[in-house]
């Protein structure tokens, strides 16, 4: 059998599923495509595989779900000395397959049970300071990222941001931490029985200079990341 990355609108074959092991009972591997070589005189396809190797592509054949799991599909391509394939492929932007992953969780999507607690076609803008950051359960198994902004009323919006994968990266361009100054549009709903807002537009408001003057706008420019707003 063959393992797709539907992913771009194709159908991309990944892994190769390899089953009837040496010393793996009632587990199957999945072995990169890229590392199998096809005889086509032969009419067979070979792989070259340590035993150490196909232990960490295999897993028991009814928990797929390891396939979800970014640092699995990483060792495994890794055991075959071969580069990960959504980085071959471009998928996605950039090299975080947990981010995409995560985003392509039904929780997140149009016509979930999260999801239907907000009238996304309706959406107020706020500005304050983010007094809190903290991961949010969205359903089992994945966790969302969510700050408190407070205005310069005093009033405190909790806001959902989304998958807590692309918020929580050490480098990523898109972490937001207690003490920034955000501007956010976002969407109100009602989360287990509290009252949140669900954004769909962000931006950090940065200082343009320090207390001497001094232009920080090379700074700010090396932040710049796809997918985040400056306003």
């Amino acid at each position: 059998d063959l393992v797709l990355d539907m992913r771009k609108g194709r159908g991309h074959i990944v892994y190769a599923v390899v089953s009837d092991t040496p010393d793996l009972r009632d587990t199957i591997a999945l072995v990169p495509y890229a590392a199998i070589e096809a005889k086509a005189k032969a009419r067979e396809f070979s792989v070259d595989a340590s035993k150490d190797a196909l232990r960490k592509a295999s897993f028991k054949e009814a928990d797929w779900q390891t396939t979800n799991d970014p640092q699995w599909n990483r060792a495994t391509h890794q055991a075959f000395n071969q580069e990960p394939y959504w980085t071959v492929l471009g998928i996605p932007a950039d090299d975080d397959v947990a981010a995409v992953d995560a985003n392509l969780d039904p929780a997140w999507q149009p016509g979930s049970d999260y999801m239907k607690s907000f009238d996304t076609r309706r959406a107020r803008r706020f500005a304050g300071e983010v007094t809190a950051a903290s991961d949010f359960q969205v359903s089992r198994g994945v966790t969302g990222r969510q700050i408190t902004v407070t205005d310069e009323d005093e009033r405190e919006y909790i806001i959902h941001l989304g998958p807590a994968s692309y918020f929580n990266k050490a480098d990523s361009k898109l972490s937001v931490k207690v003490g920034d100054r955000v501007v956010v549009r976002a969407a109100r709903g009602i989360v287990d029985g509290k009252e949140v807002f669900l954004a769909d537009q962000f931006s950090k408001v940065h200082e343009l200079r320090d207390s001497s003057g001094r232009g920080l706008w090379h700074r700010i420019e090396g932040e710049r990341s796809p997918g985040t707003r400056r306003d």
